[in-house]
């Protein structure tokens, strides 16, 4: 029986290694057209296929760092862009882009998006550690996935309304946020932060308990914010100021205990 159970794994094995060694030779590489749906972001890959086969080999692969979207190229959907693994950048300045999602990509870690008019979603991947979306359409913003995310700036977006989620984003250290009609923001607990700029939201309570190593040395602004009315601080931070508050108040606790000035 111990006999028969070798000679069946042997040959199982044999039969498994022709196979992925048929499916090797027989891979010619990622098949342009059958891969990304959008006919302007198979032209723009179509630059990198140097032997003009219609796939984009490894060696081709490779010299895709970044894809980047502008009113030149027209692309307005980037589905299969998880599929250029060498690909670390991902921007939209103006153009045609209208829902952007890098869940899947693994190696993406730095994402801009500026002046866009089309963008309605944005998905962020695992790996991004840079996020900035400014003066763009966006309505919808999803950050579940993001864990190495350090730097996060939204500015100027008139239509990204409800919850940023920061909860996963552990090494984050810089946040700009600024005219852009949130209503809160949530971080990561045990996350640390050097810089943060709140301004001119409609965030209404603010709460950075969560938030650990905030002293002295962080850049710490948050102002015209009309409907905030309390911000519940890490008992290490004992010094605070804001404006422009609910009702011409200012708050800031200490050790837990929310004080407000009139």
């Amino acid at each position: 029986m111990n006999l028969l159970k070798k000679t069946v794994s042997l040959m199982l094995s044999a039969v498994v290694v022709t196979c992925m060694g048929t499916a090797v030779f027989a891979d010619s590489g990622i098949n342009i057209n059958q891969t990304f749906k959008d006919t302007n972001f198979r032209t723009y890959l179509k630059q990198y296929d140097k032997n003009s086969n219609g796939y984009l080999d490894d060696s081709e692969l490779k010299n895709i760092k970044s894809v980047d979207c502008d009113s030149s190229n027209k692309i307005k959907d980037v589905s299969g862009i998880e599929k250029l693994r060498y690909c670390t950048s991902f921007s939209v300045y103006g153009g045609n882009v209208v829902d952007v999602d890098l869940s899947k990509c693994t190696n993406i870690t730095s994402v801009s998006i500026t002046n866009s008019t089309t963008i309605k979603s944005f998905k962020a991947g695992w790996d991004i550690e840079y996020l900035d979306i400014t003066f763009s359409s966006i309505e919808t913003l999803d950050l579940s996935n993001v864990f190495y995310l350090r730097t996060i700036r939204l500015m100027q977006n008139e239509n990204l309304t409800g919850k940023v989620d920061l909860t996963r984003a552990l090494f984050l250290n810089e946040v700009k946020i600024a005219s852009t009609p949130v209503t809160s923001v949530e971080f990561c607990k045990g996350c640390r932060l050097g810089l943060l700029q709140i301004l001119n939201t409609n965030i209404t309570n603010l709460d950075l308990t969560k938030v650990t190593g905030m002293d002295f040395t962080i850049s710490f602004i948050i102002s015209g914010n009309t409907e905030l009315r309390s911000i519940l601080l890490p008992g290490d931070v004992f010094i605070f100021h804001t404006s422009h508050m609910k009702n011409g108040k200012t708050s800031y606790s200490n050790a837990g205990q929310v004080f407000v000035i009139e």
